[in-house]
């Protein structure tokens, strides 16, 4: 009878050996949900900044003359980690590419872009005649009735 009781517990704890195996699965999830430039870390802004991730390529609309050279974006992921991580200023006068690393350790590249938003300054302008609509971009006025 004890043969057959230890027999029951011998394979009671294989069992549950075998489901804490199986259960030892790593996920392959790598993914950048939301990343952006909070005002609280980043005070060159007046507010934050949201991202707009479109497959791998995140693009960043900030105002014309923004220093980004020491922007700390704050960045939330799926995975084991994400370098350089949320939070680490870096430069973004050229696009930065960011590694997420999934537990079973695929990984993932994204490339951070910041885009400056251009200047539109809308107004009119007296031709001698008549007042005309018009548009600057940069230093160049356009006619808004024909596009001159």
């Amino acid at each position: 009878m004890k043969i057959n009781f230890l027999t029951l517990i011998f394979l009671f704890f294989l069992s549950c050996q075998k489901e804490v195996w199986q259960s030892g699965i790593l996920s392959s999830e790598k993914t950048i949900i939301s990343f952006k430039f909070l005002k609280s870390d980043n005070p060159v802004f007046s507010s934050d900044i949201e991202g707009i991730i479109s497959g791998t390529n995140i693009t960043l609309i900030t105002a014309p003359g923004t220093d980004g050279s020491a922007l700390k974006p704050a960045i939330v992921h799926t995975g084991k980690s994400i370098t350089p991580s949320s939070g680490a200023p870096a430069n973004f006068s050229i696009p930065v590419n960011y590694t997420v690393k999934a537990e079973d350790g695929s990984e993932k590249i994204y490339a951070a872009t910041v885009a400056v938003q251009s200047v539109y300054i809308a107004g009119e302008e007296f031709n001698g005649t008549e007042f005309v609509a018009k548009y600057w971009k940069e230093g160049v006025a356009t006619n808004l009735t024909d596009g001159t």
